[in-house]
């Protein structure tokens, strides 16, 4: 006669059920780690916090920096390197797991990988063989310098009382003001710019004109206007360029 399986006691089960959340980190850890492979060209993002968003990590360019999966153990887990401008493999191996010893739990690591979406690009067109991740990092590289050197010269610089004055003064009516890539005014009247008696700073609080926002709205405008935020003479470029830059 078979035995009857014992009953577990409340202590029992919530022991076991503390194993299985050990158990499920660390299976669900390694699920997810191992979605890579070697020869994998990927990019990294710093994880998002309780003080800052997700971000990419890039170089001091601005270009996103680039790494390869050079081996995977046999539980598949990745091990990676940062490539350098030549396109190898160089530095620390990283890994999309941290292990914690004390409560033999996987956590994420530093970085946040994913496939890199030029390499996904190559893999589409089956044409992995030909990626070459040092071409792609050099050519988002010299993106990120031409669209800064383009909005550099666009851009008014409001703390420069000199600069800001004869910016103002170049202004007309129909004129377009950028405040961002996407936001912007255009002047719809224009009084003549309210000036100190010794013509070199602008008068607080004195409105010299009208505008409408991109959003239709019309308002006056005054030196606060274009106090305390960006100001471009003509429309700046978009750093989303950098995701297609082609």
């Amino acid at each position: 006669m078979a035995k009857k399986a014992k009953t577990l006691e409340p202590n029992e089960l919530s022991y076991i059920r503390e194993r299985e959340e050990i158990i499920a980190s660390i299976m669900g850890g390694l699920k997810d780690a191992a979605k890579f492979k070697v020869g994998d060209f990927l990019i990294a993002f710093q994880p998002q916090t309780h003080y800052s968003k997700r971000k990419q990590v890039t170089n001091s360019y601005g270009a996103p920096r680039k790494y390869v999966v050079i081996h995977t153990c046999r539980f598949g887990v990745p091990y990676i390197k940062e490539l350098n401008k030549k396109g190898n493999p160089v530095g620390n191996l990283l890994s999309p797991l941290r292990f914690d010893g004390g409560h033999r739990m996987i956590n994420p690591s530093d970085f946040e990988f994913e496939v890199d979406p030029d390499y996904e690009d190559a893999i589409i067109l089956s044409d992995e063989e030909n990626y070459d991740a040092s071409e792609a990092h050099k050519i988002k590289s010299k993106t990120f310098k031409e669209i800064t050197e383009h909005n550099k010269k666009l851009k008014i610089d409001w703390r420069n009382n000199a600069a800001l004055l004869n910016y103002l003064k170049s202004l007309k009516v129909g004129d377009v003001v950028y405040k961002s890539v996407k936001s912007y005014f255009t002047i719809l009247t224009l009084d003549p710019i309210p000036i100190s008696h010794k013509g070199t700073r602008l008068i607080e609080g004195v409105v010299f004109g009208t505008a409408q926002d991109s959003k239709g709205k019309i308002f006056n405008i005054d030196y606060l206007v274009f106090k305390w935020s960006a100001i471009y003479s003509g429309q700046p470029r978009s750093y989303n360029e950098l995701k297609n830059p082609k």
